[in-house]
């Protein structure tokens, strides 16, 4: 594990590791998954977050996001997207005749 870690990190399991990996290489992987199974793999690898975050180009808080849920739910996690803001309502206009 690398000496700047914020956080201990569980073992990823070599079926866990084939099924992240398999995500990464599949040319038909939303491009969200591939970036959510990547951080995964270089937090296993021992990377930092901040390394993970400069590399991927994502802020840091996006990598300890993925990290908790994986953590949590394992691999099924980061297949599910929970429900954001929304759009902002479009004011209506008023026809007048």
């Amino acid at each position: 594990m690398n000496s700047y870690a914020r956080y201990p990190w569980r073992d990823v399991s070599p079926a866990e590791r084939e099924r992240l990996t398999k995500w990464v290489r599949a040319r038909s992987s939303p491009q969200a998954l591939v970036a959510r199974s990547q951080i995964v793999l270089m937090l296993a690898d021992g990377l930092s977050e901040r390394s993970i975050s400069k590399t991927l180009g994502v802020n840091r808080r996006t990598v300890t996001l993925w990290r908790t849920r994986f953590e949590v739910g394992g691999c099924e996690a980061l297949t599910k997207e929970k429900p954001g803001r929304g759009r902002k309502p479009t004011p209506r206009r008023v026809i007048e005749s």
